[in-house]
C-alpha cells in the first residue's frame, strides 16, 4: 500500500507571523519545508487547552513544495499523470483503483482556491468558448483530464467508462447532499468501508455538465 503524498502550496504575498518559506531537496523526503515566524508569537496567540506554547517554527518533511506564482494549471499538471495512473490501468485503460484528492490547511490558507478558484470561478468555471478559465481550481480540470483519458482509451482499446459525479458537504460533523436540496445522509458501512446512504448522483458524459453540477452544488453550501 502507498503512502500519503504531501505537497505543500505557497500562498503568494501571505501577510502573516510567518516570514518566507524555505524549501530544500531531500534525497528521502523530496522536500525540507523550514517554517520561521517573524517574531516570537505571544503566550496565547496559539494556546492549547492546557496553555501550552504552540510550536511556531519547524521543518517538515514533504513530497513537493509548489511555489505562490504557479498557476492553477501548473498546479494541476503537477498531479495529473500520479492521479491518472492510478485511476486507470495502464496496460487495459480500466478504471480500476480509487484515488483521494483533498487541500487541507487553516481557514484563508486558499484550500478553496485551489480546489474551486476564486468566487467568479464558483458561478461560471467556463468560458464563452467551452474551456475552462484561468483561474478555475483542480476539481474541474481533474474532470476535464479524467473525459480526456476516457476518450483516448474509447478510441485506443474499445474501452467504456462511465462518470458518475455527487457533491457533499460535511459541515458542523454532519454530512449534506449538496445535489439534493441539502438533505442530510447518513454514513453506512460494508466490506470496502464506509459510504453515504442514498446519495444522489448524477451520470455524466462532457465537461460542461460537471461544470453546472459544481455550480449548482456551490449554490447550495453553507456560507
Amino acid at each position: 500500500m502507498e503512502r500519503v503524498q504531501v505537497v505543500v502550496r505557497i500562498k503568494p504575498g501571505e501577510d502573516s507571523v510567518f516570514g518566507p518559506a524555505e524549501a530544500l531537496p531531500d534525497a528521502a523526503a523530496g522536500y525540507k519545508l523550514t517554517m520561521k515566524a517573524h517574531e516570537e508569537l505571544q503566550e496565547d496567540t496559539w494556546a492549547r487547552p492546557r496553555g501550552e506554547k504552540r510550536q511556531s517554527d519547524g521543518i517538515f518533511e514533504v513530497d513537493d513544495v509548489l511555489e505562490g506564482r504557479m498557476s492553477q494549471q501548473e498546479v494541476w499538471q503537477c498531479f495529473e499523470e500520479p492521479i491518472m495512473r492510478r485511476v486507470f490501468h495502464p496496460e487495459t485503460g480500466e478504471a480500476h483503483f480509487g484515488v483521494t484528492l483533498m487541500a487541507y490547511g487553516q481557514t484563508g490558507s486558499g484550500k478553496t482556491f485551489t480546489m474551486m478558484g476564486p468566487e467568479e470561478c464558483k458561478l461560471q468555471p467556463l468560458g464563452p468558448d467551452g474551456n475552462i478559465v484561468p483561474d478555475a481550481g483542480i476539481c474541474l480540470r481533474l474532470c476535464n483530464s479524467l473525459f480526456q483519458r476516457i476518450e483516448s482509451n474509447r478510441a485506443e482499446r474499445g474501452v467504456k467508462t462511465t462518470v458518475s459525479v455527487g457533491l457533499l458537504e460535511l459541515y458542523d460533523e454532519k454530512l449534506f447532499d449538496l445535489l439534493n436540496k441539502r438533505v442530510p445522509v447518513k454514513l453506512a458501512q460494508n466490506r470496502a468501508g464506509y459510504f453515504p446512504m442514498e446519495q444522489q448522483l448524477r451520470q455524466m458524459s462532457s465537461l460542461q455538465q460537471v461544470a453546472a453540477v459544481l455550480v449548482e452544488g456551490y449554490g447550495n453550501v453553507t456560507l
